[in-house]
């Protein structure tokens, strides 16, 4: 592995070794040599990814066919390029590593820019951030001796970027000032813009809100004052609002969120129109908008930009992710249970994917490294020539190169497996607690129903024993008018003193049943009384009784047979209790108890 990061580190460096060789200029005249050249340049241009390749192949071909090294390299490097533009970043490496180090004494300076950039975005997209770092920062020594500012910025702004992205925020700090500074000497409102924003998103990934929304800010002030704004302008403005937008997201301004999202989707669904595509920023912010509509309860509007985002998402698996989890908030909120737990299987189906896919990743670039030992091997007495010719000054150079990049290759070997089993550590736990949490939910809601049914049994049952007290009270009033009736008849007989004692016996029988009931709404209404006295301590204990007998649904003449008073007695305490509650006549009582429960 040392001899490869050493071939790598090789070729890097020989526009330095070779910057005093002079070669002849190639003959423009030659028409299979500018027909080669033209194929490179029309794949460089074309957004069709099989056409490019086509575009390339035959170019290479032509190439060897003519024995141009020159040419040879300028199409391996543009199938790197081709790679590294499809998100393959360990062919893109291996295209680079086809590369002779003898071919690079006819590298010129912009060859060594193209690849050190193509090494850095590969590196990159692996998560290799450090060697990402430090293959740009060569580009960035190699760019500061042209004389192009435009280009100095944006090196120095990607070297920000990767800073960023491996969490050391200093360093990222620094070449962010750095590439503004460049960027108020080139006096560009559209790289000034460009620079706030990216200044921006790195005080947000820090927390540093109110930091980042004064760039955000800066960079829509200065597109506000372009007076005709190009498509790429257009297109950074609606990046802009929608980083503001995700700002105010996550400081939980909901409302601010989706003026500030809807705005960047609008103008990115104009510019799409307008064939100006950018799929990718378009879902996103769809995303984030319809996080910002959850929490204000607009599910429905949510559900449509969703929607819309996966057709933009397609191609993304890490935004992919976050559009699952978005989408089971939805449902979730729609009591839609089932396709909630399903858009969150999904979701885990996708970090599944993702999660393999970086296993085959590694897998590749471990396999690149075996397959280029053979040829180092063969390349080896060139570069002891080379050596050997320089011993005094290269072989110190050497030591140092070959240290660094077995330090370089151990740091990542380490960061690597230990990531690895963090992410598998975390991935059973989460099944762990998932599953618990399943059954701990599926438990709640049996136990829920359960107690649900018992109650409602209960209050059937009072209801039912309230309808018969009431029923029994009727038949003691007519057991008492014909107790008038033989009060008015004159001597009673020993059959009116029988009926009489059944009367009262009968009365009692009611009193008893009268004390059960009451102590029944006390019991079964346990919960509904404690609410009650909670908030309105004020009440009397026969009031709270009648808040009770009210919520079972009990007319007037039944609650007046229940407490044994008279049914005008009823509803003054109805009154009372409206009184105390400060409820008005549109409010039905019993409607309004039963939301106690």
């Amino acid at each position: 592995m040392n001899r490869l990061c050493f071939t790598l580190l090789f070729i890097a460096f020989s526009p330095w070794l070779w910057s005093q060789k002079n070669l002849e200029a190639l003959p423009k005249t030659d028409p299979e040599l500018k027909r080669i050249y033209d194929l490179f340049a029309l794949s460089e241009s074309c957004n069709d990814s099989n056409q490019a390749s086509r575009y390339l192949k035959e170019g290479l071909d032509l190439a060897r066919d003519l024995g141009d090294e020159s040419a040879i390299i300028q199409g391996k490097l543009g199938k790197a390029h081709l790679y590294s533009r499809l998100n393959s970043p360990h062919l893109a490496i291996e295209t680079i590593l086809e590369l002779e180090p003898q071919s690079s004494q006819l590298f010129e300076l912009k060859d060594s820019l193209k690849m050190m950039d193509i090494l850095s975005s590969s590196f990159s997209q692996l998560g290799a951030y450090e060697m990402a770092v430090d293959y740009k920062k060569i580009h960035c020594a190699l760019i500061s001796r042209s004389n192009n500012q435009k280009d100095c910025y944006y090196s120095n702004e990607n070297l920000a970027y990767l800073y960023g992205q491996s969490q050391q925020f200093d360093s990222a700090t620094y070449y962010y000032k750095k590439a503004y500074q460049i960027a108020e000497d080139i006096g560009d409102a559209s790289i000034q813009m460009h620079c706030n924003n990216n200044i921006g998103y790195n005080y947000q990934q820090r927390a540093f809100y109110s930091d980042a929304l004064e760039h955000y800010n800066r960079a829509i002030s200065i597109f506000e004052s372009m007076p005709k704004p190009l498509s790429p302008d257009s297109l950074l403005f609606a990046v802009v609002k929608g980083n503001i937008g995700h700002c105010y997201l996550i400081q939980n301004h909901f409302q601010s969120a989706v003026q500030e999202l809807e705005a960047s989707t609008h103008t990115l669904r104009i510019l799409n129109d307008h064939g100006n595509t950018d799929s990718l920023h378009y879902g996103f912010y769809l995303i984030k908008l319809a996080k910002a509509e959850i929490a204000l309860n607009q599910s429905r509007s949510a559900l449509n930009h969703l929607a819309l985002a996966y057709a933009n998402l397609k191609q993304s698996p890490l935004s992919l992710i976050d559009y699952y989890g978005t989408l089971s908030d939805v449902y979730d909120k729609l009591g839609m249970s089932k396709m909630a737990i399903e858009s969150l299987r999904q979701q885990q189906l996708i970090n599944q994917q993702i999660s393999a896919g970086k296993s085959r990743v590694n897998s590749h670039v471990h396999d690149l490294v075996n397959l280029q030992q053979k040829r180092i091997e063969r390349e080896r007495n060139l570069l002891a020539l080379l050596i050997e010719s320089e011993r005094e000054v290269n072989s110190l150079k050497v030591i140092l190169i070959s240290a660094t990049a077995i330090l370089l290759l151990i740091a990542v070997i380490i960061a690597f497996y230990s990531y690895r089993r963090q992410q598998t550590k975390k991935r059973e736990l989460l099944e762990v607690e998932s599953n618990l949490t399943k059954l701990k939910l599926k438990n709640k809601s049996l136990e829920s129903r359960q107690l649900k049914e018992v109650l409602n049994h209960k209050n059937q049952d009072l209801v039912d024993f309230a309808i018969a007290i009431t029923r029994k009270q009727e038949f003691t009033n007519e057991l008492l008018d014909k107790l008038d009736q033989i009060s008015q008849g004159g001597e009673s007989s020993p059959r009116d003193i029988k009926d009489l004692k059944n009367y009262i016996k009968f009365q009692l029988q009611v009193d008893s049943n009268l004390k059960v009931f009451q102590e029944n709404i006390a019991k079964i209404n346990h919960e509904f009384m404690a609410k009650l006295k909670e908030r309105y301590p004020d009440l009397s204990p026969s009031e709270q009784q009648m808040c009770a007998l009210l919520r079972l649904k009990l007319s007037t003449k039944e609650i007046a047979t229940v407490k044994n008073i008279s049914p005008a007695s009823v509803k003054v305490m109805r009154h009372r209790l409206r009184k105390k509650m400060n409820l008005n006549s549109e409010i039905n009582l019993s409607e309004f108890l039963d939301t106690l429960a």
